[in-house]
């Protein structure tokens, strides 16, 4: 017998037996428990008394209406997931439903690849939450919290070990000065503390990036600090209290990525077939001007730049399309070199060269295979050279390498790659280096997100969310690093094949 406890429960709400059936059946190709309820009053005592990770329900019903189904879920199961079905005339009612706190709203009739997209988002939000959850708990067990007291010059006179061991590999930081320590310096500590010593009230810092001393990695910090003895009025001894929110902050970034991606389906569902339908009206219109007009008029120069746009328009929408209806592929173990070394590389390669690009290619000997698409990490790269093209207008050198990279600290790698099936130990990187304009600092951590663009007019800002979005796929990582006229340096790392998991 299989045990079905680790699979996500989904709950299909329809006054309709065949509308069921039919919901039934399309997400019987998808690795979940579904259980059917034929009313809203129904599906409410069945949450009562039992735990689903979605309910799938329609908004118009005989006895109870969809959105009072959401708000009873809402009320006993805060963080179970709904979406909302609806047909086009009661649209307003789903908009209300995503306000009163629905994830999602699907239009009758709906394709099979679009429900099982929006049920699968869903999903994958739920899970993301759970984790949240369980290493909110784990945090608390692991002792994720440290206690420091200090006294009036910043000396440290107590202090839990857990919590020093990470920050700096030291357990022995009793009587030294905790603003002298490696790193303490730039996060800006040093003003809470003379803060809190002027009078009783304390302060905190948030989200301060520190890099730990014992292996280098990135740690989210929140530090409070608070007097809690006194001498004459006066603050005597500090407590600094310091807790590590990166396992915590990591989570939250993906449960955001995958809100981005639901948004993003729910956009290019409403848009698609809006806007395809003038954009070939209007694409056939300039196609009929231009053949009742002189090509030498001025006016065909104006034809001409309304059909570009238009091209570039419909480009948008396939995009937004292409990206929302995207279906897992099967992993193909390739070589970065051969992709690099494939023709459509080298015919883009000369392209560069005419533009007055140099391209330096240092491809590491004995690269071990990774497991993506080859189209899927054909599109990545090219994206990526593109805009490192868009960024050279004046000319410069494309240096590209790949590399291996064997990692010692196999916790850290855990963290980064954490549900890949590839060689955590073992990573491919690919580094591609421009001499363009550079990127603004603020602007980084824009890059990948839907729509930004630092082209103007001439980018649509989805190039990089979905080249990120194929990576992260595939339990990857997209870097980036810049400074404004010296160039930008984007590096993509995949895990290596795993040979004990070939096909």
């Amino acid at each position: 017998m299989n045990d079905n406890s680790d699979k996500a429960k989904v709950l299909i709400v329809d006054d309709e037996e065949i509308v069921r059936l039919n919901i039934e059946r399309i997400l019987a190709t998808e690795d979940y428990t579904t259980i059917t309820a034929q009313s809203g009053a129904e599906a409410i005592q069945m949450v009562k008394s039992g735990e689903f990770d979605l309910v799938l329900t329609d908004l118009i019903m005989e006895d109870i209406d969809g959105l009072k189904v959401l708000e009873e879920v809402k009320l006993d199961s805060p963080e179970t997931v709904v979406i909302i079905i609806t047909g086009y005339g009661s649209l307003s009612s789903a908009v209300r439903a995503m306000q009163k706190g629905a994830f999602d709203y699907i239009i009758k009739p709906c394709e099979k690849e679009e429900l099982i997209m929006r049920v699968r988002n869903g999903i994958e939000k739920r899970k993301m939450e759970k984790k949240l959850l369980e290493i909110n708990k784990m945090e608390t067990i692991l002792s994720n919290i440290g206690v420091f007291i200090l006294d009036t010059e910043g000396v440290v006179t107590s202090a839990n070990n857990d919590i020093t061991e990470k920050l700096w590999g030291d357990t022995s930081l009793l009587g030294k000065k905790l603003f002298d320590l490696p790193g303490v310096g730039n996060t800006g500590l040093m003003d809470c503390f003379k803060q809190t010593l002027s009078g009783e009230e304390g302060s905190c810092k948030e989200n301060i990036k520190f890099y730990s001393k014992k292996d280098n990695s990135e740690l989210i910090l929140s530090c409070h600090l608070r007097p809690i003895t006194f001498k004459g009025g006066k603050p005597k001894s500090i407590m600094l209290v310091i807790e590590d929110l990166t396992k915590r902050t990591k989570v939250m970034q993906q449960i955001s990525q995958a809100e981005k991606l639901a948004a993003l389906g729910k956009l290019a569902a409403g848009v698609a077939h809006e806007i395809n339908n003038p954009l070939n009206i209007i694409s056939l219109d300039v196609e009929f001007l231009k053949t009742q007009i002189d090509t030498d008029s001025p006016l065909m120069e104006n034809l001409q730049s309304i059909a570009e746009e238009v091209d570039r328009i419909a480009l948008i929408v396939k995009q937004l399309r292409d990206h929302a209806k995207r279906e897992d592929s099967a992993h193909e173990k390739i070589n970065i070199n051969e992709i690099l070394n494939s023709h459509i590389f080298s015919i883009a390669f000369s392209q560069l060269i005419k533009k007055g690009i140099q391209i330096e290619l240092n491809l590491a000997e004995k690269l071990p295979p990774v497991l993506i698409p080859r189209t899927k990490i054909t599109q990545v790269l090219m994206n990526v050279i593109k805009n490192a093209e868009d960024a050279m207008s004046s000319g410069g050198t494309l240096n590209i390498q790949t590399r291996q990279i064997v990692k010692k600290n196999k916790l850290k790698a855990e963290e980064e790659f954490e549900g890949s099936s590839g060689n955590l130990k073992n990573l491919v990187e690919i580094v591609i280096e421009d001499q363009g304009t550079g990127i603004k600092q603020e602007d980084i951590k824009y890059l990948f997100e839907p729509f930004f663009t630092t082209k103007g007019f001439d980018g649509t800002g989805l190039g990089l969310f979905i080249s990120y979005s194929i990576i992260k796929s595939y339990n990857g990582l997209i870097n980036v690093t810049s400074e404004v006229g010296r160039g930008s340096t984007f590096s993509i790392i995949l895990p290596a094949a795993n040979h004990k998991q070939e096909k």
